[in-house]
């Protein structure tokens, strides 16, 4: 009885640890034991009618008639030791891991598709039909009628897929919504030549823009370094050109000489313009002593539009300032902020050229408990293939600009903790200047 009692604990011991379902029964058709694997498959439905029967029915007929249903529904059985006994497996027909490999399949990051060799959708998973806007009943259908308006090299499987030709890592741009979505592509044959394909697809967006934001921090920091090596070298010998020409100058002037005044006159001019290009170098590669204080925007803007709307006269250009209180109180240097806004204004002067208006106004974004600065102008906007370069060291579209402008502003309002982003839609253009704000008593906070 004790060995017995001791080959039952086995039996339960080996038929708990079988990966498939597993069941032992008597000769009546009762279950003795019931692995977790065929408890799973009962109750994720994995078995059919005729599986999940046999647990249901259990004593309601002899053993030949379950052995006949256990076989019709792809199981075996193996008589045991004990006396009228019987193991009950069903090898591969439902195991419960194909349940999870069918919801990972589904909720997997990457797009998957599964075809045939002749191209039919087998499966695609929740991302694919995501990405290439495409229903559960392109199921059946073959990815030539799917894609059928595309070039083959544009389609999401060409016919090389299809044939059995394998990629890796190979890229691939999929327009969505009038965006460009990037992203690599990855085919494998499964079975041999005449089995299925499987694509699948990364999205690598994200990381092209970590690449080119890393890239660009890269550029200022080396023209930080060229700046603060070569700035006193520049300067030096431009200050004595300087002081010598204003000299000539002089002596031109009691001389009535204007053509030759009037070339030195340029000359100076262009010293300056030097001295101006090499500030910005500084600006962009030294690190800045900022005053971190509580400031109120509507105060700092007041400031400064007076002196704007001076310039932007001489355009025929109006600037409306809706920037009002109440406001929160926004965290920075107010004089690093005035930089930037002069900066972007006269850049709006600049693109209007003639008679046009420049708007500045705010709003709060409690969210991200951020201070939106808007500055927009009624210019003809900027082209969408530039947006993603005006804030690259040297890139200017004017005939005497440095393209430095919007990379000191960038530089400046990401040292105070804010962003800067510009939108262009069709006419005009619209620059954001995101400032964190901190909120204190009595502060009122007031959202669009």
């Amino acid at each position: 009885m004790r060995d017995e009692a001791f080959d039952k604990a086995r039996l339960r011991m080996f038929v708990q640890r079988l990966p498939i379902p597993s069941a032992v029964l008597d000769g009546s058709g009762r279950f003795l034991l019931k692995n977790d694997a065929y408890t799973t498959a009962v109750e994720s439905q994995s078995f059919t009618s005729d599986g999940v029967s046999i647990a249901r029915e259990a004593g309601a007929q002899d053993y030949a008639t379950i052995e006949s249903r256990v076989q019709s529904v792809g199981g075996m059985s193996v008589p045991l030791a004990f006396a009228d006994t019987y193991l009950v497996v069903f090898p591969g027909k439902f195991p419960p891991y194909q349940v999870y490999l069918e919801e990972a399949f589904k909720r997997f990051q990457s797009a998957l598709l599964l075809i045939d060799a002749a191209g039919t959708i087998l499966n695609a998973n929740t991302a694919f039909g995501e990405w290439f806007q495409i229903t559960d009943r392109a199921v059946g259908q073959n990815v030539h009628e799917v894609f059928k308006d595309l070039p083959d090299e544009q389609a999401p499987v060409p016919e090389r897929l299809i044939d059995g030709f394998e990629v890796r890592d190979e890229p691939f741009i999929w327009m969505r919504d009038g965006k460009a979505l990037h992203l690599t592509r990855d085919s494998y044959v499964l079975g041999g030549p005449g089995g299925a394909r499987l694509i699948a697809f990364k999205e690598v967006g994200r990381y092209v823009n970590i690449d080119e934001k890393v890239l660009r921090a890269d550029r200022l920091a080396t023209i930080g370094q060229m700046a603060a090596g070569t700035a006193h070298e520049i300067r030096n010998p431009l200050t004595s050109l300087r002081g010598f020409l204003q000299l000539l100058q002089m002596s031109l002037a009691e001389r009535q000489m204007d053509k030759e005044y009037g070339y030195v006159q340029l000359m100076l001019k262009e010293i300056t313009r030097i001295n101006a290009l090499v500030d910005q170098f500084l600006l962009l590669g030294k690190p800045r002593d900022i005053r971190f204080q509580k400031i109120r925007l509507p105060q700092v803007v007041g400031e400064i539009v007076p002196v704007l709307e001076s310039e932007a006269m001489l355009h025929d250009i109006v600037i409306h300032n809706d920037v009002r209180e109440p406001l929160p109180l926004v965290i920075g240097d107010s004089e690093l902020v005035k930089q930037v806004i002069i900066n972007i204004v006269k850049n709006a002067i600049e693109a209007i050229e003639q008679d046009g208006t420049i708007t500045l106004s705010a709003s709060v974004d409690p969210g991200s408990q951020v201070l939106i600065l808007d500055i927009h102008d009624t210019g003809p906007g900027i082209p969408p293939y530039m947006i993603d370069r005006i804030f690259d060291p040297f890139f200017t579209t004017k005939s005497d600009g440095t393209g430095l402008g919007l990379s000191v502003c960038q530089r400046i309002v990401q040292d105070l903790g804010g962003q800067i982003r510009v939108l262009c839609k069709g006419y005009g253009t619209n620059v954001q200047i995101l400032l964190p704000y901190v909120r204190d008593e009595g502060d009122v906070v007031q959202s669009d």
